[in-house]
């Protein structure tokens, strides 16, 4: 049961403004996957880590981010 490894209260969540950090580096990226029931979570898995390599190489550059922001301008 969720109660015997949590503590389970009803209330408003806290307000979360969009900013996430991790490592002492406050502008990072997070996402949720999600894995449809009967799916194969090693084939999962490796797709997922596929295209997360193709967004580090090629849409999500490091340094600068003018070239991310005029992408999405357009």
């Amino acid at each position: 049961m969720v109660r015997d490894i949590a503590d389970v209260t009803l209330g408003q969540r806290p307000v979360w403004n969009g900013i996430m950090g991790q490592d002492d580096v406050d502008d990072v990226v997070a996402g949720i996957v999600l894995m449809r029931k009967g799916e194969n979570p090693s084939e999962v898995l490796k797709a997922l880590k596929a295209r997360i390599q193709l967004l580090n190489t090629s849409i999500l550059p490091r340094g600068s981010r003018s070239s991310l922001i005029m992408t999405a301008l357009g």
